[in-house]
């Protein structure tokens, strides 16, 4: 942080220290958005991606909201599942009022795989009875394999990325 307050050109500071974007937020990659410029660090979309995102964010977010942060950023954004790999998490933050600049993190995904005491897709059948509540038909168990969601952003590393805004 103190590499970053004593420069001058906030975007290299960023990007070009002893400690970039990646190490403030345990990310595996990073982007700078200047109006059409892109800066990107380690594993991210390609630029014109980067752009879209951008572009994106600045027609999704309410004006008063400075932040967007998820660890499922392609069921918000679609286009986004063909980088899962290296985004399905995102934190963003713009840096100024006007929503030109803007600072984005990307976390791969983390395919995880759930184990489900019968498909719980199914409704839970009612009994005869007023309180009675029987089981899905089937205890074979049922595994739902998990892609496109990545480690969450903690709430202080949000928190950290709003104030540099």
């Amino acid at each position: 942080m103190r590499e970053l307050a004593r420069s001058d050109d906030f975007v290299s500071a960023l990007t070009e220290n002893t400690h970039t974007l990646l190490d403030l937020f345990d990310a595996r990659g990073a982007a700078t958005v200047s109006d059409e410029a892109v800066r990107r660090l380690g594993q991210t979309p390609p630029p014109d991606a980067v752009l879209a995102i951008a572009a994106w964010l600045r027609a999704t977010l309410p004006a008063d909201r400075t932040s967007y942060a998820t660890a499922e950023f392609a069921a918000a954004h679609p286009p986004s599942a063909a980088y899962a790999e290296c985004a399905s998490g995102l934190l963003a933050v713009f840096v100024d009022s006007e929503r030109r600049h803007l600072l984005l993190w990307f976390r791969p995904e983390v395919p995880s795989t759930v184990t489900w005491g019968g498909d719980p897709r199914k409704p839970v059948l009612a009994g005869s009875g007023p309180v009675a509540v029987l089981p899905r038909r089937s205890f074979e168990r049922w595994v739902e394999e998990r892609r496109g969601v990545s480690e969450p952003f903690a709430p202080w590393q949000i928190a950290i990325a709003e104030a540099l805004a």
